[in-house]
């Protein structure tokens, strides 16, 4: 019988995840490959909101919570992967990934995942900050 087995990816900055999720919704680029595809159709860069930022912060945290609820009453097997970590070490957390789910694996493929919608989304994350009054520690520090 199989089992099943989860990867359950959160980010360890809510609020850069919301401003991600923001610009996502906003532009309809959801993936770093439609970057290019829009930019060739002259596509403009649509307003974004500090105030829909935090609302998608509120939906991103309560999303999290729903799914951590799930994973502690169910007992079903999951292994915890940020984000962060997958960007800034991929080898070693596909690695860990991949003796998770049992996998063999000769190798990981040499690749580096590549950040969405370029320098966008620290520039809005600074004037959501400026415009709601809270300070970038209390995001750093998580």
């Amino acid at each position: 019988m199989r089992q099943e087995k989860f990867i359950f990816i959160t980010r360890r900055d809510k609020l850069r995840q919301a401003i991600s999720y923001h610009i996502a919704e906003s532009t309809g680029v959801f993936h770093a490959d439609q970057q290019e595809w829009l930019k060739d159709l002259g596509a403009a860069q649509p307003p974004l909101s500090p105030e829909r930022a935090l609302r998608h912060l509120a939906d991103v945290l309560e999303e999290e919570r729903g799914w951590t609820d799930f994973f502690r009453r169910s007992g079903k097997p999951f292994l915890h992967v940020e984000y962060e970590d997958l960007i800034s070490d991929y080898a070693e957390t596909c690695s860990r990934i991949i003796g998770f789910l049992g996998i063999e694996a000769a190798s990981i493929p040499d690749m580096t995942p590549r950040m969405e919608h370029g320098g966008l989304p620290e520039r809005f994350r600074e004037e959501v900050l400026k415009a709601t009054g809270i300070r970038a520690e209390q995001f750093d520090a998580a």
